[in-house]
């Protein structure tokens, strides 16, 4: 089907009509004055690696190969205090800034490039680093921080204020080794165009010539992104084109809305078939392990996608060598307006930090992080193992297959997962970023690990 844009005039004065009038603000879309762009920052200092990069050279042989090599060389001789939870496949070595993990997951994306690991490490190498200034920012000003952005290529990175720019965030920002531009006065923070954005989705949904529809907020520009499937036998015509143009009229200062009408945009939950040396019922995958956030006697659970759960208790078993299962039983789930997303118990295991990236192979989660646009992300699941893509929207509302709405939900440009892979970890490094959704046309999508936090009483179970 044709995509066909229909602009929301009305909607655009409403969203200018609320702006306020200052020097400062700008029309989405443009420059706001109130902007500061770090244009001369420096690059990250890694001389060990420069040392191995020259070992690899002399001795003729790949980058990868000499850092495997460094890191065998340099792994350290741990006891069970270091490894509670058992030995990982990745030692816990660092190179100048970068885990032995991360450098695994560089190499993926590198391959998945189709360029070589040495540049990929430049381009994308700082990424942990935005990550933990992103969530920074988001934790010392909630009220202001309206979000932040990387560039897919790895060229720039972008932090957005609803009001001024707090002199702290700049100076935070200049450990970045890209331009970095800050914006301010933008009208809005993170919660707000997100709370606009579902309230957008919601406004077009109910359409009656509407079958489905996907929506999120592009915290840059301001404009929510919304896009409609027209049920069978509607045809798309002046009419109707006028009648969805002025739909979703906006409260959010700064914010402005764009819907197209498209093919299928709905997504289909990865509950896949039955198979055996799965994680989860044979059919899903398991997410990260948790551990109680609050104060109280210490328990520890394990996650997945709520659309994996049965009847009655869950299936567990371990990949390859590690063998064993156990019977789990729910604890909390949640399929809506806040994601795709359940806590179960451990039955009769011990819970532990690590998690599979691939079929054989562990590692241990370090941290959680919210997810951002153009953040790399890598995913594990029973079917697909282990693939690499980047976050093109966050904040997406969705609908499934099912005719369930699900809210809170990121989403990578390709489809990276398959039947099976449902609650499967979302991850960079250690680093923690959601759990499988589903996938469909438009990519794949994934729970914000921010559910955790938002919705229960548990966090990531780090090491």
């Amino acid at each position: 089907m044709t995509i066909v844009p229909i602009t929301l005039a009305a909607a655009a004065v409403t969203a200018a009509a609320l702006m306020p009038m200052t020097s400062a603000m700008a029309l989405p879309g443009e420059p706001s004055e109130s902007e500061i762009v770090l244009a001369d920052q420096q690059p990250i200092h890694r001389p060990t690696l420069d040392q191995i990069k020259a070992d690899a050279e002399q001795r003729g042989i790949p980058l990868k190969q000499a850092i495997d090599d460094y890191v065998a060389r340099a792994a350290p001789k741990l006891t069970k205090a270091d490894e509670p939870d058992g030995r990982v496949d990745i030692p816990e070595v660092t190179i100048d800034d970068l885990t032995a993990a991360e450098i695994h997951d560089l190499n993926l994306i590198a391959n998945d490039d189709g360029k070589n690991l040495a540049e990929t490490i430049d381009a994308q190498g700082w990424q942990s680093r935005f990550s933990d200034i992103a969530d920074k920012f988001e934790a010392d000003y909630p009220d202001l921080f309206s979000g932040a952005v990387k560039a897919e290529d790895g060229s720039w990175a972008w932090f957005g204020f609803k009001g001024e720019i707090p002199a702290a965030a700049v100076e935070d920002a200049k450990a970045l080794p890209v331009k970095t531009t800050i914006s301010g006065d933008l009208g809005y923070n993170q919660a707000e165009i997100a709370a606009e954005s579902e309230r957008v989705h919601q406004k077009v949904s109910d359409h009656p010539a509407v079958a489905a529809v996907t929506a999120s907020p592009d915290a840059r520009s301001g404009v929510i992104d919304v896009s409609a499937q027209l049920k069978p036998g509607v045809k798309h015509d002046s009419a109707l084109e006028k009648e969805l143009n002025g739909l979703p009229a906006l409260r959010g200062e700064g914010v402005s809305a764009k819907v197209v009408i498209a093919g299928d945009v709905r997504t289909r939950p990865m509950d896949g078939y039955i198979r055996g040396g799965g994680h989860l019922n044979g059919n899903c995958t398991t997410g990260f392990n948790l551990e109680r956030a609050v104060s109280g006697p210490a328990l520890y659970r394990t996650s997945t996608a709520q659309h994996c759960l049965g009847p009655g208790t869950e299936s567990y078993r371990n990949h390859g060598n590690d063998s064993g299962g156990t019977e789990v039983g729910n604890v909390w789930y949640h399929r809506g307006k806040y994601g795709d997303f359940a806590i179960n118990t451990a039955g009769s295991y011990a819970v532990t930090r690590t998690f599979y990236f691939t079929h054989t192979q562990k590692r241990y989660a370090t941290s959680e992080n919210t997810p951002r646009v153009g953040i790399r992300v890598c995913h594990y699941g029973l079917t697909s193992n282990e693939k690499c893509d980047t976050i093109n929207a966050v904040e997406l509302t969705v609908e499934f297959t099912d005719g369930v709405t699900v809210g809170k939900q990121v989403r990578t440009g390709k489809l990276i997962a398959a039947g099976g892979d449902s609650g499967g970890p979302f991850y960079y490094g250690g680093k923690a970023y959601g759990t499988l959704s589903g996938g469909g046309p438009t990519g794949t999508v994934f729970t914000t690990i921010r559910i955790l936090r938002d919705r229960t009483d548990y966090k990531v179970f780090t090491k």
